[in-house]
């Protein structure tokens, strides 16, 4: 005889024994009542423009001066962006932009902390994200 014939012809070794139970009967709502609707002046809303969001420039588009403020004042919640910035008298900085007050620019580099005159500042090319707390 093969094993699976065996095994079918034997019976359960243990019997789980169910209750036999009606099946549950649920009370529903049989009737509903609906309230009249109440008769409210509505005012005449005064006629909407449509709503058109505020258009913001890239990064590329912004003026020199509006990217070191973009840069200077980035949400915390974001990493601050490593930049290099070409100026007129000196050569270009690698840094990240602290701040931007007053004509002033404040650059972490390397080597420290460095100021420049917002007007010396000819272009800011982007490199890219930096840690936290790294220069």
């Amino acid at each position: 005889m093969s094993r699976k014939k065996k095994l079918m012809e034997t019976e359960p070794l243990l019997y789980i024994v169910q209750p036999k139970l009606r099946p549950p009967t649920a009370s529903m709502q049989q009737s509903f009542v609906r309230r009249g609707r109440e008769s409210v002046l509505v005012e005449k809303e005064e006629e909407q423009q449509p709503f058109e969001p505020e258009w913001k420039p890239s990064f590329s588009q912004m003026t020199v001066p509006e990217q070191l403020a973009f840069l200077a004042s980035l949400p915390s919640h974001l990493p601050p962006v490593k930049c290099l910035l070409e100026t007129k008298s000196t050569q270009p900085l690698e840094g990240i932009v602290t701040e931007c007050e007053e004509g002033r620019v404040k650059i972490a580099t390397n080597e420290g902390e460095r100021q420049l005159n917002a007007d010396d500042v000819r272009q800011v090319i982007l490199i890219g994200w930096t840690r936290k707390g790294e220069p």
